[in-house]
């Protein structure tokens, strides 16, 4: 993996700018937003989404957080009680592109829907932590 020389960004804009630019060759964790909106402008286009099984995971990518002491708490808990109605859910996912777990709600990504029955990994698990540190740890010796 050293020698292939990976870049690694918490940006997901950046990773697809890279990829939209044919600065590298594939990516993972891709902005699918982002790269609709380069697709929409002419470029990017050569760019494919590939489902690989092995590699399938669960993550909780949309998260909502209610910060400790916030300054308008309940106002917080109204909105996050909202959001977590059938209708709010249903908008969430057609504006985000994204799936949501709302029993009953489209996708908003009819291509990253779970198939029935297949048992996903749930990689930011408490169960996992010591894994990901791990991985974390070998991540930070090679990359310097």
């Amino acid at each position: 993996m050293v020698d292939q020389e990976p870049v690694l960004s918490r940006d997901r804009n950046q990773l697809t700018e890279f990829m939209v630019r044919g600065r590298y060759p594939l990516g993972f964790g891709l902005n699918i937003l982002a790269r609709q909106d380069f697709q929409a402008k002419g470029v990017g286009k050569n760019i494919k989404t590939i489902a690989l099984p092995e590699m399938d995971y669960q993550s909780g990518g949309s998260v909502l957080w209610l910060l400790n002491r916030a300054p308008h708490a309940n106002a917080a808990k109204v909105f996050i009680n909202w959001l977590l109605t059938k209708e709010a859910q249903a908008a969430w996912a057609r504006e985000l592109q994204t799936n949501s777990r709302f029993v009953g709600v489209a996708p908003g990504n009819p291509d990253t829907v779970v198939p029935p029955g297949l048992q996903l990994t749930q990689i930011d698990s408490e169960e996992l932590l010591p894994e990901v540190v791990k991985t974390q740890d070998i991540a930070h010796q090679l990359i310097r």
